[in-house]
């Protein structure tokens, strides 16, 4: 299966009008993100330099820490029936044709900034602490 690099923007509505149900971020899913495995890799893509090394994760390893930060397609064996001829295509795809592709990265800033917001407590807390035993 041949890959192709696309360079592409992306323009994410994110204002207040196009959400519903709107709570915060439990830390508990933030946490799932001290689990992924950052790499260095090299890519397998024609139009990508050689020479050229990258930083990113595994779409396959993101999928099982947390399904919703990967993207998905079908599997290159996949028998489904094309979509106009199948009213249940995406459920014939959700059990078993779907395999991670990608990480949508821009999914983990949110779970960052919980990490960040925590972490930047913790250490003013310990700063505080610190202070008091000096004192």
């Amino acid at each position: 299966k041949e890959k192709i690099n696309l360079f592409f923007k992306i323009i994410l509505r994110d204002n207040i009008f196009d959400k519903s149900d709107i709570e915060d971020l439990e830390d508990t899913y933030a946490d799932k993100l001290l689990d992924l495995r950052p790499v260095w890799f090299r890519s397998l893509c024609p139009d990508d330099p050689d020479e050229y090394s990258y930083y990113g994760l595994i779409a396959e390893e993101v999928a099982k820490i947390e399904p919703r930060l990967a993207t998905y397609g079908p599997k290159d064996d996949c028998a489904c029936p094309p979509e106009e001829d199948d009213p249940h295509h995406v459920e014939h795809h959700l059990e078993g044709c779907l395999i991670p592709e990608g990480v949508q990265y821009d999914r983990l800033v949110p779970h960052l900034i919980n990490l960040a917001k925590r972490q930047d407590a913790t250490i003013k807390e310990l700063g505080t602490r610190v202070a008091l035993l000096e004192a």
